[in-house]
């Protein structure tokens, strides 16, 4: 089970709903701007969360390294984005990164930053990844 401590905040806008199915919108969740607190995640949820984005380099990094021996890591800013239209989401992070968008900016020593390089995919199938990130429980915010 991974972990991820600190405070999230989201929006959706723009909702269109179609057979109350959602057919457009711009959402976003992530780590509030200004937010000082505790801010944390356990290589599991950083594994978890990069079968979202398709961000791959750290968590072969956390599978077979050193990094493994770690605990948790400290992050800045954590977050994901998708603009829905037309069954795809064209996601996001929290920041433009080379080669694709920030999910995790790392923070602290060893810095873990979680670069997801997914940049359109069809809504039905991150549905399926969110159902299975939820039917372990395997991603616990505190």
């Amino acid at each position: 089970c991974g972990y991820i401590s600190g405070r999230w905040e989201g929006e959706v806008n723009g909702l269109q709903l179609f057979d109350w199915r959602p057919v457009a919108f711009n959402a976003r969740l992530g780590t509030p701007p200004g937010y000082r607190g505790d801010r944390r995640i356990t290589p599991r949820a950083v594994q978890n969360l990069s079968s979202l984005g398709g961000g791959s380099g750290v968590t072969s990094a956390l599978s077979g390294g050193f990094l493994r021996v770690f605990k948790d890591f400290k992050y800045r800013q954590l977050g994901i984005a998708c603009h829905l239209e037309q069954d795809v989401c064209q996601m996001g992070g929290v920041a433009p990164a080379p080669g694709g968008y920030y999910l995790i900016e790392g923070a602290g020593l060893p810095r873990i930053n979680l670069i997801g390089s997914q940049g359109r995919v069809a809504w039905s199938k991150l549905l399926r990844q969110l159902e299975r990130l939820g039917e372990g429980a395997a991603l616990e915010v505190k």
